[in-house]
């Protein structure tokens, strides 16, 4: 009897065990699932689908002498494009989305109103503001002159967050140690700092590749600051282009989080270096500085090659994995993230450098590469809730 009774508790037992061995398995499957599930979000890859709205051949602006553009904007009025020109003039030319031309402003001179080089354009409040390396232009949408700011700081890359504060990279001098590349935000009124981002000043290297006691900028093998500007939340988004670390700040300079992007770094490859080379020829009558660049050429590609806002205060990172292709990822304001989009081949090989688009809230615009010119083109992104949702 109590043989039989030791058999039914053991019974039992093995029962109860078993069970909470399989629930295990269970939670632990369903776990693993889920985490499986939010890697492959996480992964998603979305293959833009895209049309093209319309395309602007320089002779189309000017037949006599064609003009070589520099940047485009488009402002928040009914598609309307802002396209910025150079070579023979600094004029901007206002065109609706059909195509036709509204307007044309702005002249190459150093008097007021007048522009050396447009450098960029952009649309500021009521303004549409272009600047060269002295000076900030203010026009009207008319196109009519009202006011100019001087830059009297050496700076690139300028973004206005307002008519009267933009972002930028500077070199900082202080006292007799090496500047310190810096990313700021300038009061244009007084030609100040009034916010730093990031500022390193163990690394003597941002901005400029050291080659014994000189400094060359080379865009390739060069790291710098990458930064977007979120304009809903006012905020900004960061990093360092040879760091995996994504910062999003106020215009504070506070950091409000960060993280860190899963990405593995790509080997330049020989034809790559080969490129690299050849564009260093300019310096090869200053042999120090030619040969010291060369030898600085780096084994990998830089991790964060440029930051583009999105609509809704998305932004994409373009990832380095080489010369003309880059992993594009979408992360939110919170620097969640989205997943992957990639561009269809053929506008790879029409664009070229990827760098070269902005995005707009239906899809981006691009100066296109060709045999015998660059043209202004405008795509639309026909699966945007892919990108999104």
């Amino acid at each position: 009897m109590i043989l039989k009774a030791k058999r039914i508790l053991f019974f039992f037992l093995t029962v109860i065990f078993m069970a909470t061995i399989s629930e295990g398995k269970l939670r632990y499957s369903s776990e693993n699932d889920q985490a499986k599930e939010g890697k492959k979000k996480t992964e998603a890859q979305t293959v833009l689908k895209i049309i093209r709205l319309q395309l602007i051949q320089p002779v189309m602006v000017d037949r006599v002498y064609p003009p070589l553009f520099t940047f485009a904007r488009i402002p928040a009025e009914a598609g309307t494009i802002l396209l910025g020109t150079a070579k023979p003039k600094s004029e901007i030319i206002k065109i609706d989305r059909t195509g036709k031309l509204l307007t044309r402003f702005a002249q190459k001179g150093e008097g007021p109103g007048e522009l050396k080089a447009i450098e960029s354009i952009q649309v500021v409040g009521q303004y549409y503001v272009a600047t060269d390396s002295t000076k900030a232009v203010f026009f009207n949408p008319s196109g009519k002159f009202i006011k100019e700011k001087k830059i009297r700081l050496n700076s690139n890359l300028k973004y206005f967050v307002d008519e009267d504060r933009y972002l930028c990279n500077i070199f900082d001098f202080e006292g007799s140690g090496p500047p310190i590349r810096h990313l700021v935000l300038i009061d244009i009124n007084t030609d100040k700092a009034v916010a730093g981002f990031l500022k390193d000043a163990r690394r003597s290297d941002i901005g400029m590749t050291i080659i014994g006691s000189s400094r060359q900028y080379h865009g390739d093998i060069t790291p710098d600051y990458k930064y977007a500007f979120l304009p809903i939340s006012k905020n900004i988004v960061c990093g360092l282009s040879d760091d995996k670390r994504l910062y999003l700040m106020n215009l504070e300079g506070k950091v409000i989080k960060s993280r860190s992007i899963d990405f593995e770094e790509k080997r330049i490859e020989p034809d790559d270096r080969d490129r690299i080379v050849k564009s260093c020829a300019s310096l090869k009558p200053y042999p120090f500085l030619y040969e010291g660049i060369i030898k600085k050429i780096p084994k990998n590609w830089f991790v964060i090659v440029d930051i583009k806002p999105l609509p809704r205060d998305f932004f994409a990172v373009f990832l380095g994995i080489g010369y003309k292709i880059y992993e594009i990822r979408v992360f939110d304001k919170e620097l969640n993230e989205f997943g992957k989009i990639v561009f269809p081949d053929q506008l790879l090989s029409n664009i070229g450098d990827l760098r070269r688009i902005l995005f707009f809230e239906r899809g981006f615009f691009a100066i296109e590469e060709s045999d015998s010119e660059n043209q202004y083109a405008e795509y639309q992104i026909l699966n945007l809730k892919d990108i999104f949702n």
